[in-house]
């Protein structure tokens, strides 16, 4: 199941644990802190959707490259800690 879904301007809804859809901008802080919170099986899944979309769209909307980019900063450095 996909957990992003991609909208125009640089926003997204992202399909909570909790079955919310939140509205989010794709660069926002919030957004950041709640794919950071997740583990596991979950996290490798989401980081692989932020991958993906970073390949489809992140031409038009670096957003999404700028998103996988922390996210794996944020692995690589949970890594070394």
């Amino acid at each position: 199941m996909k957990r992003f879904t991609p909208l125009g301007g640089g926003f997204c809804y992202f399909a909570a644990g909790d079955g919310k859809n939140l509205h989010l901008k794709v660069d926002s802080e919030e957004l950041f802190g709640l794919l950071s919170a997740i583990e596991g099986a979950d996290r490798t899944k989401i980081d692989a959707e932020v991958t993906e979309l970073a390949a489809k769209f992140g031409e038009k909307v670096p957003a999404w490259k700028a998103l996988a980019a922390k996210l794996t900063a944020g692995d690589l450095a949970e890594a070394a800690a």
